[in-house]
C-alpha cells in the first residue's frame, strides 16, 4: 500500500492519518490505542490557532516518550515506528502551516492598526493644535 493511497487520508490529503494504515492481513494497527496516536489526531484536527501549538507539542512529547518505551520493548515494532515517522512528518507540516498563518495574522493586525491610526491622526493633530494654541 502506498502513502499516496487515498484510503490513508482522513478527509483531506494534507491530513494524512498513519493510524489508518492497514497491516498486510487487512487488520488495523496494534498501536491504534496508544496515547501518542490520540494526541496526534487531536493536533491534526485542531481548528483553533490558539491551541494548535500546544496540541503539536503534546503530540510530539508523547511520541518521544513512546519511542523511548519502544527501545525497551522486545521486537522491532516496525509498523509503529513507521507510523511515528509519518506522524512526526505530519506535525512538522502542520507546524509550518501554523507559522505561516501566524505571520499572515500579524501582518493583518499591523495593517489594520496602521489604517486605524491613519484615520484618527487628523483628529489627534487637531486636538493637539487646539491645546497648543490655548
Amino acid at each position: 500500500m502506498s502513502v499516496f493511497d487515498t484510503r490513508l487520508y482522513d478527509t483531506a490529503p494534507e491530513r494524512y492519518n498513519p493510524s489508518q494504515m492497514l497491516l498486510p492481513e487487512g487488520k488495523m494497527s496494534t498501536y491504534e490505542g496508544e496515547e501518542w496516536m490520540e494526541l496526534y489526531r487531536l493536533a491534526m484536527v485542531e481548528l483553533e490557532h490558539a491551541k494548535m501549538s500546544g496540541r503539536i507539542d503534546s503530540a510530539r512529547s508523547e511520541i518521544v516518550a513512546r519511542v523511548a518505551k519502544l527501545q525497551t520493548m522486545p521486537g522491532l515494532h516496525s509498523d509503529e515506528r513507521q507510523a511515528i515517522r509519518d506522524a512526526l512528518s505530519g506535525l512538522r507540516a502542520l507546524e509550518l502551516e501554523e507559522s505561516r498563518y501566524d505571520a499572515d495574522h500579524r501582518r493583518l493586525v499591523l495593517n489594520n492598526t496602521s489604517e486605524t491610526l491613519r484615520s484618527i491622526a487628523p483628529a489627534i493633530l487637531k486636538k493637539q493644535n487646539e491645546e497648543n494654541s490655548d
